[in-house]
């Protein structure tokens, strides 16, 4: 018989009640379910969540969800040979009461900690449990100390005293809908189930070992364990103590392979599991699928820097939002979906910040299996936590050293951090810095981090310095939050003298999401900028007289010359093309100075990676898991190998060629200059090696051999040419492009017969569209129904020719329809197969 029995709706009947704060005082006074308003609740699950699928809340259905009590009930058999004697809840948001059998058992009070109680006696027969989460707005309105200094992130001030997610709870970018209810399993355990267990994979100096705990009580006579690691098994050895059996064992493994994120080599992993022989009845406990790494952190001279076995590694990806922000959880399915695009854009690191929740295992799993590092905030940001309360330690201290438990046998975790920007709060609001390091993260989460997860860098804060005399979020040294290109609206010609390091959030932006998303939004009519619910959904700083949509037309005007108040009421639809696009052609120009030679930074995660819900959010891909032309655009510059080109003012252009792989890179590299009448006015090309994990500058006038004011800089007379393209081809025949354009503005419109295109259906489904261009085309955006495409709103030089892959989403459309278009075609083209 399993140890552990799942309480949850697919085998039970979950109801769910609301109340007014109080009005039920105990279980015993809940009316009876055919009476009153109980539905069904999912289990796992949220209020939320229950509540949609009876069609009693949506988006569009305001309701303030902490501030009722919800009643949770379900009745369950328990036969008599099942001695289960444990009750286990892996999260309830947030403050819980429990209830069996009429009996309060407890509050659970912390929405990240795992709660269990143990029963005086197994159960039997019939059972009922309840579990009633308390109004958070009742327990907000209590009295309490005041903080030190205040936050704008939330309402509430006394949100600080409370274990709970910040998501649902943040006006200004998070929608309204506050997680309450059983959102992680609930479990009956028999009493000869390990507790606390934990598997520690690491690798020091080349040597990989294992390190493994748990606690078994006293519940047998004769214990054995086994460790089957990669098919060998092997004994371990128990300890007895007052309280039953204890494992604390450390096993070398040789010859194991080093697990790399994915960019840089393998992420290997090994199969994993213990063999329990209790009193000669056999039980089967299966480890995460385990990989070995070790992180290093260079904090030298204002450095910050991480390597993987030695290795240095560019991190380049996005701050995690969550799968669903509803259920917490999500379908399985979208969130693989969602981290392999992350994989395919050329990501190698993913944040999962302080305002959000601790990830599902599944998450933590499938960052394993696909080569993606972790940077893991604890769940505290932007206010004054009372870290002299010891109550509030002890809560806090049993949260982390469960989730580290559970973290731990995860090769993608690679920095811990304690808070998101509690320092820089805190200093913002006239704190001197070294008043604003709290003991919590800089005294107490070490000393928990050593005990269970040792060997992991960490980092007190985010945004954060060294020195505590020091401003935290100076971005030209240690770890910074970013948003001088974005939110401060400076000049992308700043990015060398801002010398970011290393920026764990960056790059805002109010993303617009594709057609689709924009007609689902709007029920298939036309969408409207300043409609009031998409202006309710464009991200923006409390008490901010500006969103990020003022910030993306900010750089429609310094890069393309646009004004975008009068082209939105002018020419709405041209208005959404150029937005779509804009934000993709900044990030791109950032990381290309990133990931230059010129550069000193070693990191950098946009904010976010998906959206919370439909709208322009900050997030690359929207909140059904497709992609935003931004997606698109980072996937060009975020691969391990590529080129970029950086604007070197009266010094001219600068091509980079990167390679972070162990192989050298050899190809030819082309440069071509053209008039806008797409002819040639000058060419070069000359043959490249690149060697293994190196970036290599080549001057661009050292290539052509002579003087060319490719910049546009000294401008002896009128502007000759429009477009600087480069291209480099491989020795396997790939090629990778990079283009510069002197003028910043639109270029001239181009008749659509400049553009060559054919849709060929391909054996697997997918339409292949290959593309060739007679004159530049700038911005070209793909828009096929029911299919995603491997790249979109990208440019075209004279003579290039391109393929795109076209694939479906589930089944095919039975007609394939297709349209092209470019911000500077003067009409859209519409493709058939074979066309």
């Amino acid at each position: 018989m399993p140890a552990i029995r799942e309480l949850s709706s697919a085998t039970l009947q979950w109801r769910l009640l609301r109340s007014e704060p109080g009005a039920i005082a105990v279980a015993d006074d809940l009316p009876p379910q055919q009476q009153g308003d109980w539905i069904e609740a999912p289990v796992p699950g949220t209020v939320a969540m229950a509540l949609r699928a009876q069609q009693r809340w949506n988006w569009d259905c305001p309701l303030d969800f902490d501030d009722h009590d919800w009643w949770y009930v379900c009745d369950f058999d328990v036969a008599a040979d099942e001695d289960r004697d444990r009750l286990c809840f892996d999260g309830l948001a947030t403050l819980c009461e429990v209830w069996l059998n009429g009996e309060r058992l407890g509050l659970a009070d912390n929405q990240f900690r795992q709660h269990e109680w143990r029963l005086a006696q197994p159960l039997r027969g019939r059972n009922r449990l309840a579990l009633c989460f308390r109004s958070l707005n009742r327990a907000l309105a209590e009295r309490r100390p005041r903080p030190g200094w205040k936050t704008r992130l939330v309402s509430h001030q006394n949100l600080r005293w409370i274990r709970t997610t910040l998501l649902g709870r943040i006006p200004g970018w998070s929608p309204p809908v506050a997680p309450v209810g059983p959102w992680r399993a609930v479990t009956l355990r028999s009493a000869c189930h390990p507790r606390h267990l934990q598997a520690i994979p690491r690798l020091e100096s080349g040597q990989a070992s294992l390190a493994l705990r748990f606690e078994l009580p006293s519940c047998a006579t004769e214990v054995e364990v086994r460790l089957v690691f990669d098919g060998e098994s092997r004994p371990l050895k128990l300890e007895r103590n007052a309280d039953g059996w204890q494992l604390d064992a450390r096993i070398e493994l040789p010859e194991v392979e080093p697990w790399m994120p994915h960019t840089h080599g393998e992420p290997r992993l090994y199969e994993a599991r213990l063999e329990l022989s209790i009193d000669g009845e056999t039980q089967r406990i299966d480890l995460p699928a385990l990989g070995f790494r070790e992180i290093g952190l260079d904090r030298e001279a204002g450095a910050f820097s991480l390597s993987v076995n030695g290795l240095p590694v560019f991190c380049r990806g996005a701050c995690w939002t969550i799968n669903d922000i509803v259920s917490l959880d999500g379908d399985p399915q979208q969130l693989r979906d969602t981290l392999e695009l992350m994989r395919q854009a050329g990501a190698n690191m993913i944040r999962v910040g302080g305002t959000m929740i601790y990830e599902q295992d599944r998450f933590y799993a499938l960052c394993d299996e696909l080569g993606i590092l972790v940077w893991q905030d604890f769940m505290f940001a932007n206010m004054d936590y009372p870290d002299s309360d010891a109550d509030f330690i002890a809560n806090v201290e049993a949260e982390i050293a469960g989730q580290l438990r559970r973290l731990s046998a995860h090769a993608c975790v690679a920095v811990y951090c304690g808070n998101s920007e509690v320092e820089q709060q805190a200093v913002m609001m006239g704190v001197a810095p070294s008043a604003a390091r709290n003991p919590l993260f800089y005294r107490l989460i070490p000393r928990w981090l050593e005990r269970f997860h040792p060997g992991v860098p960490y980092v007190p804060s985010t945004p954060w310095s060294e020195r505590d005399d020091q401003l935290p979020f100076r971005s030209d040294r240690g770890l910074s939050h970013y948003y001088g290109i974005g939110a401060y609206q400076r000049p992308l010609t700043e990015l060398r003298s801002h010398d970011v390091r290393f920026t764990a959030e960056t790059l805002g932006f109010a993303n617009v999401p594709g057609l689709a998303m924009r007609k689902a939004l709007f029920n298939n009519e036309t969408a409207i900028i300043h409609h009031p619910l998409w202006k309710q959904r464009s991200p923006r700083d409390a008490n901010a007289g500006w969103d990020f949509e003022d910030v993306r037309d900010h750089y429609l005007g310094q890069l393309l010359s646009i004004d975008a108040v009068r082209l939105r009421y002018e020419d709405p639809a041209r208005y959404w093309r150029v937005s779509e696009f804009i934000s993709g052609e900044v990030m791109q120009r950032a990381f290309a100075e990133w990931r230059s030679v010129h550069s000193r930074c070693r990191g950098a995660l946009v904010w976010f990676l998906k959206d919370l819900w439909p709208g322009a959010g900050w997030g690359i891909i929207d909140s059904e898991g497709h992609p935003k032309s931004v997606w698109y655009a980072l996937k060009r510059c975020w691969q391990p190998r590529g080129l970029c080109i950086t604007d070197e003012s009266l010094n001219g252009l600068d091509i980079h060629v990167y390679n972070e792989s162990a192989t050298p890179l050899r190809g030819r590299l082309k440069l071509r200059v053209f008039n806008p009448q797409g002819a040639c006015l000058l060419a070069a090309e000359d043959d490249i090696e690149v060697a293994a994990r190196s970036t290599q500058r080549i001057e661009a006038t050292q290539l052509i051999g002579r003087f060319f004011d490719l910049a546009y800089v000294y401008r002896f007379g009128p502007l000759a040419h429009q477009l600087v393209s480069v291209e480099l081809q491989s020795e396997a025949g790939r090629s990778m492009w990079a283009h510069y354009l002197p003028e910043r503005c639109l270029p001239p419109p181009v008749d659509a017969s400049m553009l060559e295109a054919h849709a060929e259906l391909q054996p697997s489904g997918a339409v292949l569209l290959r593309l060739a261009a007679q004159r530049l085309i700038y911005g070209l955006h793909v828009e096929a129904r029911g299919y995603r495409s491997s790249d979109n709103d990208f440019h075209l030089a004279p003579g290039q020719h391109a393929e795109v892959l076209l694939q479906p989403l589930g089944e095919p459309p039975a007609r394939f329809s297709c349209t092209l278009e470019a911000l500077n075609l003067e009409q859209a083209q519409r493709l058939r197969l074979g066309s």
